[in-house]
Order: structure tokens, then sequence, then C-alpha cells
């Protein structure tokens, strides 16, 4: 098989809908194809992306995006492995995507206030997940245990999470800070959120051409998120 119609699907949406299981579905049946047929798939999945994206309005874009970015947050913390026929797939639809909705002149800043009894997604699995997509993480527990393998106290997390979280929140800021100084879409989420915790995430949002969603409920929850879009998008250089 080669540029399989099926790959071509109605809605940009369905390329991302954690309801239908699209990320991990699809990515199973580019498992089951040969190396050719993998990437003929995925350069459909890329150009049918790119092609809907373009088809759509300013306000439609925005829209979209609110919707693609909260999916792929249900989908990652519902996802059961981390192999390369998702990595390729998330390549191959999300940061397209993601791509295209800078290119119109947005960028999306996603909160995530949830608790995690175990650390295993945030700081394992998510920073791989958004790293295909395309879109910078920031978490302040991840940043605490990178400061605790710099100081060779990795095997003590969590156990001593919270002599480094203080420092970790601070470094998460700063890449917060920094993601939105280079115009990069970004995530932050705080596993177990202290006061403010989301102040400097929520500053650097009021910038124009900002898509700002936060969730403060569980993924797996059918509820919606706090939503604020811009009036429109901000101008982008050479265009």
């Amino acid at each position: 098989m080669t540029s399989s119609p099926s790959w071509e699907l109605p809605s940009i949406v369905d390329y991302f809908d954690d309801a239908a299981d699209a990320p991990y579905r699809l990515s199973r049946q580019l498992e089951a194809m040969s190396s050719a047929e993998q990437d003929a798939a995925l350069r459909t999945v890329t150009e049918t992306v790119r092609r809907r994206l373009d088809e759509l309005d300013d306000d439609q874009v925005a829209r979209a995006a609110v919707l693609v970015v909260d999916h792929m947050y249900r989908a990652a913390s519902a996802a059961q492995v981390w192999d390369s026929p998702l990595a390729a797939y998330l390549e191959g639809s999300a940061r397209p995507f993601f791509e295209g909705v800078a290119r119109r002149g947005f960028l999306v800043h996603y909160l995530v206030d949830n608790t995690y009894s175990d650390l295993g997604r945030p700081v394992e699995l998510y920073p791989h997940w958004y790293g295909r997509c395309g879109i910078a993480y920031s978490c302040p527990q991840l940043m605490a245990r990178r400061l605790m393998e710099a100081d060779g106290a990795a095997a003590d997390f969590p156990a001593r999470l919270p002599q480094y979280i203080g420092e970790g929140r601070r470094v998460a800021d700063l890449l917060v800070e920094r993601a939105a100084a280079d115009d990069q879409h970004f995530v932050f989420l705080d596993a177990d959120a202290a006061e403010h915790a989301f102040a400097t995430a929520q500053r650097v949002s009021e910038a124009p051409g900002v898509i700002f969603v936060f969730r403060n409920k569980t993924p797996a929850e059918a509820s919606s998120c706090l939503v604020r879009l811009p009036d429109g998008p901000r101008p982008v250089a050479g265009l």
C-alpha cells in the first residue's frame, strides 16, 4: 500500500481524537506496515493535515487548536506504550499541525493543574510526547528531578522531591518565559500545584495571538477547559 485514501481523514481533529483512540490506533496501523508503506502513509497524513489547516479561517484555526491540544493531553494521559510508531505518528501529524498554527500567527499555551499519584507520565512520557509534537514542555516536578540527577540523587526521586521542588518551580517558570520569548507553543503542567503556581504561565499568555487553555479537571472527565481566544493572529515575520 502507498498513499492509501484511508489516511486522508475528513476532519483535521480526526487525527487526534482521543475518544476514538486516534493516535494509538493509527500508530498501530503504521506498526503493521513496511518501512516504505509507513513513509508513504505519514506523507499523506502530513500533507492532509496541512491542507485541512489551510482550508480553515483564523477563528476556525484557533478553535481547532483548542480541541487538538486538549485531545493530545488526554491521549497522552491514557497512552499504554511509547514506541517508534507512536513517536513517528505524532511527528507526522501533531508537529505539522502546530507548526501550521504558528505560521497562521497563533501560539498555544496549555496549562494543566492535575495531581498524579505516580509521576511517571509527567516526568518520563510527556517530555517525549510533546517533543514529538513540537511543543515546549515545562513541569516543576520534572525540573526538580533533573536537579536531583545533577546532584547525583536521582535514586531518591520522588522521596526527596520536597527538598528540590522550590527550585524546580523556579526553573520551570524560566522555561515558560523562554518558550514565550522564542514564540513557541508550550504545555505547563504542575502535578502538585502550590499557590500562584501558574502565575508566570498566565502572565506570558496575555500576549497577542496566544490561545490560552487551562485544564484543572482530570483528563478522564468529560469537562471543558477554561479557554481564552485572542482577538486575532499576531504578525508573523516574513509573511
